[in-house]
């Protein structure tokens, strides 16, 4: 028995330990089935099962037993990041928002407690890591089937990239990580050879699915971790007899695989794709290294957010403020940095950067300090699995988001609050593990924190019904059923008033409703409808760009010109670098004849580096501003200092007959025409504009261009 390990006194205990056992390896083995928990409403069912679980077993949670040791452990640093969680809500840019975070993070530190308070014994640590380790074959051989085509995996990202349940494969190949290193600690902690064959087979099962992952961060980090186990396994002496036996079969077996199914050439294959030459909005000719040069983007511009705001813009706001600050395009909306550090930086701050550095050291200190004074060689191979799959999932998580997606963060607490326990062995000097502590502050803290829980749960409770009446609504206006549609968004909005985007539904409907509505009356009172809704969405959430854009359009369509024009300016002011929204603004500015507006939002468009979705004809929005204006200086400012846009500036110009300024823009055509590689193309495109217009001169030394090229 260790110093953690104590006698129950009573006989209900026992019975709600069990039950509580239960609850928690079924809600471990349930998470990741529901695509990794990575939609929203399976996320808030998920917190509200925690929340429920954890209310139930409030009365018999021993608290004083469980946390023995006071602030000598990797306890309290839990409970401080939980309490540096709800500053960075009352404290945040967008409160609303980061306590939607808040609420999340609180979900997995109660997870944590539970597992603490329900798992106290070596033998129930035991039967813990052994249903995890169950729980990763069961997916890998599920995944394993699904990517042999025997089940259905439409849902994947990336169809050759086997992710089981999960959409993502890194994410998969992240999660693996729990089991693998988990087994490789039984594997080398056990004696019997037909446990360790069994074992063997479990990790070569596993190690093929994370091969087929496809993620070359994950199989670059497993390596390391892989590393670091045999390191430690090395030094604290435990590889010898049986156990050098399993390992080096696991190998034997594991490299005849690899080789016999071509692994190797898989993996070679991956690799060679990284250095492939990819076209992408970065670079319209071809981008090498793509994959890393999308995240030094990230990385970049999440840099500039924190210099900022170096304190910290609040709790899980890192997607509402990066696109202020994107330096990159991107077809998909950027939630995560794609980096730990960098995502807990924008979130939190330097302080935030500091107390993540904290936590990963003093967890390391912990596990050299058990692996040196502890004499059992089973708690020290599982100590070392724990390390290697820490220094693993470390790894991944700066160039991914592993630990984000909501089932891998409950494994994750649940291998933290096991890790705990068993460090706790050894109590640290000058704690208090001879007696059980009286801590006098817990009277009051209890009740404080049941009624903080009971609330949390009211909140994520009203949010989940709220967001099953939302996406109700997706469906019934798809479908056209738009006042069916509506009456959802209503009650969604009133069930959750603090959803910026229930809000945003509420009002986008009402505006198209508006905009086909025959009615007037009914037409006036859509339109007041989508504009308060959208007034309600940038209370709720200032920095979303998009709202203030079409809340812009709102204005317009009710004559207020210009409220409409200060929302457009403000959305640029969010989000400079889209596109969409100087093009739209540029647009509005020519149909109400603000030729100055259009011009410098034109003018701003030719610079932005990435436009998607955008209309960026440059012939013609110079066309159409040669409407408002005809000075020569303004139509430069709206044209590419291109070729091509010097050859359309120059045809317009020669039809409005001002032959010498675009003869002028004619010539730049070809300069520029000769820097692009194109020089005899544009000569010729000149020349027989110059003919076709009865313009002889220049066309003799053109034409002669033309034959030297």
């Amino acid at each position: 028995m260790t110093t953690n390990e104590v006698k129950e006194p009573s006989f209900r205990r026992p019975v709600w330990i069990h039950i509580l056992q239960g609850a928690l390896l079924g809600a471990l083995l349930f998470s990741p089935w529901l695509y990794g928990l990575a939609r929203f409403r399976d996320q808030l069912v998920a917190e509200l099962i925690v929340l429920a679980l954890f209310l139930a077993a409030f009365p018999f949670l021993d608290w004083p037993r469980v946390f023995r040791h006071g602030d000598k452990t990797i306890d309290v640093l839990v409970f401080f990041l939980l309490g540096v969680g709800f500053f960075y809500v009352a404290f945040s840019t967008l409160p609303f928002f980061s306590l939607v975070a808040f609420l999340r993070l609180l979900s997995c530190v109660l997870f944590y407690v539970l597992i603490r308070g329900a798992f106290k014994s070596t033998g129930e640590l035991r039967v813990a890591l052994w249903f995890v380790l169950i729980t990763g074959v069961f997916y890998s051989v599920y995944g394993l089937v699904q990517y042999y085509g025997y089940l259905p995996h439409k849902y994947w990202y990336q169809p050759w990239s086997l992710a089981s349940r999960y959409v993502n494969g890194g994410h998969f190949g992240a999660f693996l990580f729990f089991p693998i290193f988990i087994g490789l600690s039984l594997l080398i902690s056990s004696r019997n050879i037909f446990v360790q064959l069994l074992h063997i087979a479990f990790l070569l099962l596993m190690g093929w699915a994370l091969l087929l992952s496809r993620s070359r961060m994950v199989w670059i980090a497993f390596l390391m971790g892989l590393v670091v186990f045999m390191g430690i396994a090395q030094q604290i002496r435990l590889l010898k007899g049986k156990t050098v036996f399993g390992l080096a079969l696991f190998i034997l077996l594991g490299g005849t695989l690899l080789v016999a199914q071509g692994g190797v050439g898989e993996i070679a294959k991956r690799f060679q794709e990284l250095s492939n030459a990819i076209h992408s909005p970065l670079d319209p000719e071809a981008t090498k290294f793509y994959s890393v040069v999308y995240r030094f983007k990230l990385w970049e511009a999440a840099s500039r957010a924190i210099f900022d705001n170096p304190l910290g813009w609040g709790l899980g706001t890192f997607s509402a403020i990066f696109p202020q600050y994107r330096v990159h395009s991107d077809r998909f909306f950027v939630d995560y940095a794609h980096n730990e550090f960098f995502q807990v930086g924008v979130d939190l701050g330097i302080p935030g950067i500091l107390l993540l550095i904290v936590l990963l050291f003093c967890y390391l200190q912990r596990a050299y300090l058990f692996l040196k004074k502890e004499a059992r060689s089973s708690s020290k191979a599982i100590a070392a699995g724990f390390v290697s799959l820490w220094v693993g999932l470390a790894l991944v998580s700066q160039f991914d988001f592993p630990i984000r997606i909501y089932a891998n963060a409950l494994f994750l607490m649940t291998v933290l609050a096991l890790s705990t326990y068993l460090f706790d062995s050894h109590p640290p000097s000058g704690s208090r593990s001879g007696r059980r502590s009286s801590q006098p502050g817990l009277g009051l803290f209890r009740p404080l924190c049941l009624v903080a829980v009971f609330t949390a749960t009211f909140f994520v409770a009203f949010h989940l019904f709220a967001q099953v009446h939302f996406e109700r609504g997706r469906l019934l206006e798809k479908d056209f059923a738009w006042q069916k549609a509506l009456d959802a968004y209503e009650k969604a909005a009133k069930l959750f008033p603090f959803s910026a985007e229930y809000q945003e539904a509420l009002a986008s409907l009402s505006q198209k409703r508006a905009i086909i509505s025959l009615n007037r009356e009914q037409k006036k009172n859509l339109a007041a409808k989508a504009i308060d809704a959208y007034r309600m969405a940038i209370s709720l959430h200032p920095h979303k760009a998009s709202f203030h854009y079409y809340l812009a359009f709102a204005y317009e369509a009710g004559g207020d010109l210009e409220q409409a024009k200060s929302e457009f300016k403000q959305a640029i002011e969010l989000d400079p670098n889209e596109a969409l929204l100087v093009s739209d603004y540029g647009h509005f500015a020519l149909r109400h004849s603000m030729a100055k507006d259009a011009v410098t939002a034109f003018e701003k468009l030719k610079s932005i580096p990435f436009q998607e979705n955008a209309r960026t004809n440059f012939c013609l929005i110079v066309r159409d501003c040669y409407r408002l204006t005809q000075d020569y200086k303004d139509l430069r400012r709206v044209t590419p200092d291109d070729s091509w846009g010097h050859n359309c500036l120059g045809i317009l110009l020669a039809e409005n007959n001002r032959w010498d300024l675009a003869r002028i823009e004619f010539d730049l055509a070809i300069q520029r025409a000769a820097l692009e590689n194109h020089e005899a193309d544009m000569r010729k495109r000149v020349s027989d504009f110059y003919l076709e217009h009865s313009q002889p001169y220049g066309v003799n030394d053109i034409y002669g261009g033309v034959v030297s090229s």
